[in-house]
C-alpha cells in the first residue's frame, strides 16, 4: 500500500531509563545480592587470584563454556540489571553450585548463593509469571533490544498467527517505482508490484484478504477521484486486482472485492484446498499517473511508502525504486507500527504505536538485476515487464530494500522520504 502522509515526532534519542518502580527497585536489589553472594563463591575457589576471565572459570569447575560465561558476565557488571538476563536457569544453576561444591567451596557461601538465587526465582514469578517474560521487563528497563530475541518471539508469533488464521505465506512483496511525469515535472508515475509468495491455507475454510488499496494526503483525505490501470493490459473490470499472470500461480486463484470504509478497496482470496501442494503465488501490480509529490506541497511533506501486513509470512521484501532525479540526496528511513488499536495510519497519536524493531533501508544500486532475491521467484523478470510497460530504463533507476524476517501482524512497514523543496 502507498500513502502520503503528514511526518511524525521523532522517538527520543535520550529516553530516560531510570524511573523508579517497585520492579526495578526489588531487581535492583534482588540482582545486586545475588551478585555478590556470587562473587564471594568465586573468592573461595582454589586458585582464585587466576580466575580473572570465563575461560578461567570453566577450567576450574569443569563447567560448560556457556554457563561459566554466564557467571562470569554476572559477577563482573558494574550495573547488574544490564546482566541480569544472563543469569543461569534453575537447572544450570543447581549444576554450577554442584561444580563449586567439588571444588571445596564452603557450604555456607554455596547456601547464600542458594538463598539470593530464591529470591530471584521469587521476583520472577511474582512481577514477570516467566522467565521470558522476564528478560523482555528487563531489557524495556535498561533501553537495550535484543535483535535475537526479537526474532525469538517473531518467529513464535509467525507459528501462534498461522494456526490462528489458518494461513500462511512465505514472503510478502511490496515494490513501488517512481519517476517525473513526462506533463507534469512536479508529480511523479509509478508502477507497484505486490503480492504474496508462497501463500497456502492450513484450513479449507479460511478465506484471506491478499491486498488492501487506499491512497490519502497529510490531511488525511482520501484521493477516491485517484485512476489507477493494471500494470497487466489483460485485466479488465471484472478482474480489479490487477494480477500479473505470467508471474502468478495458473490458473490465476478466484477473488471476491469488497469496498471497506475509509476509502479501502479489499481483495479477498476465496475458500480452496489446504497444505503445500496447494500454495500460491498471488502477483499484482497497478499504473498510478501523477498522483504522487515530488516536491514540498501544502498537505504533503513526507513520502511514505507502505506495506501492511495482514498475514503471517516468514519475511518481507519492501522495495522503493527511485528515477535518479527523485528525492535526490534523500536518505530513507523506516518506521514499523503496530496496528492492533485499529487506528488509522495517519491519527495524530500514531507515535504511541511505534515499534521497537529495528528496520534498515539499504541502497542496493541502479538496475532492475540488483532486486534478484530468492524469496520472491523471477523478481527481475517481474520489474523489468514494470519497466517496459512504462518505457522506463531501470539503469536510471536507484533502490532501496527493507527486508524483515518474520514481520509483526498486525502492523505497517513504512519507509519514508522527506520531500524536498521545489528547486
Amino acid at each position: 500500500m502507498l500513502e502520503m502522509s503528514a511526518s511524525h515526532p521523532e522517538p527520543d534519542s535520550e529516553t530516560d531509563h531510570t524511573c523508579t518502580s517497585p520492579f526495578r527497585t526489588e531487581a535492583e536489589g534482588t540482582l545486586r545480592d545475588l551478585q555478590c553472594s556470587l562473587a564471594q563463591l568465586l573468592s573461595s575457589l582454589p586458585g582464585n587470584g587466576q580466575i580473572r576471565r570465563a575461560t578461567d572459570l570453566q577450567k576450574a569447575l569443569k563447567t560448560p563454556t556457556k554457563l561459566a560465561w554466564q557467571i562470569h558476565k554476572v559477577v563482573g557488571a558494574n550495573d547488574p540489571l544490564v546482566e541480569a538476563t544472563n543469569v543461569p536457569g534453575r537447572a544450570a544453576m543447581q549444576r554450577f553450585l554442584n561444580a563449586a561444591r567439588r571444588c571445596g567451596s564452603p557450604t555456607d557461601q554455596v547456601a547464600a548463593v542458594v538463598d539470593a538465587y530464591q529470591r530471584f526465582d521469587n521476583l520472577i514469578k511474582v512481577h514477570a509469571g516467566s522467565r521470558t517474560t522476564f528478560d523482555s521487563m528487563i531489557d524495556g528497563l535498561v533501553g537495550r533490544r535484543s535483535d535475537q530475541m526479537d526474532l525469538v518471539h517473531q518467529r513464535a508469533a509467525f507459528t501462534a498467527n498461522s494456526h490462528i488464521w489458518g494461513v500462511q505465506a512465505q514472503t510478502q512483496l511490496a515494490c513501488f517505482a517512481l519517476k517525473p511525469n513526462p506533463d507534469n515535472p512536479l508529480r511523479l508515475d509509478t508502477f507497484t508490484i505486490r503480492g504474496l509468495v508462497g501463500l497456502r491455507r492450513l484450513r479449507a475454510d479460511a478465506p484471506w484478504t491478499i491486498s488492501t488499496t487506499r491512497l490519502i494526503d497529510d490531511d488525511g483525505k482520501v484521493q477516491k477521484t485517484v485512476a489507477r490501470e493494471p500494470l497487466d493490459p489483460r485485466n479488465d473490470k471484472s478482474n480489479p486486482i490487477g494480477l500479473l499472470y505470467d508471474f502468478g500461480t495458473q490458473p490465476p486463484p478466484e477473488f471476491r472485492t469488497i469496498a471497506m470504509g475509509a476509502g479501502y478497496i479489499n481483495f479477498e482470496l476465496k475458500q480452496g484446498s489446504v497444505g503445500k501442494l496447494s500454495a500460491i503465488d498471488c502477483i499484482n501490480g497497478f499504473i498510478w499517473r501523477g498522483v504522487i509529490p515530488r516536491y514540498v506541497e501544502p498537505n504533503n511533506r513526507i513520502a511514505r511508502f507502505s506495506s501492511k501486513v495482514r498475514t503471517p509470512c516468514e519475511s518481507i521484501v519492501l522495495d522503493v525504486i527511485l528515477h535518479d532525479s527523485v528525492y535526490e540526496n534523500i536518505k530513507p528511513t523506516m518506521e514499523i507500527y503496530g496496528d492492533h488499536r485499529g487506528s488509522d495510519s495517519e491519527s495524530p497519536d500514531r507515535q504511541v504505536d511505534l515499534l521497537a524493531i529495528q528496520a534498515q533501508a539499504l541502497a542496493f544500486g541502479n538496475g532492475a538485476r540488483v532486486l534478484r532475491t530468492p524469496e520472491v521467484p523471477r523478481y527481475v523478470d517481474m520489474a523489468n515487464y514494470g519497466f517496459d510497460r512504462m518505457g522506463w530504463n531501470s539503469e536510471e533507476f536507484r533502490v532501496y530494500r527493507c527486508h524483515l524476517r518474520f514481520p509483526v501482524m498486525p502492523s505497517s512497514v513504512i519507509m519514508r522520504f522527506e520531500l524536498p523543496q521545489v528547486p
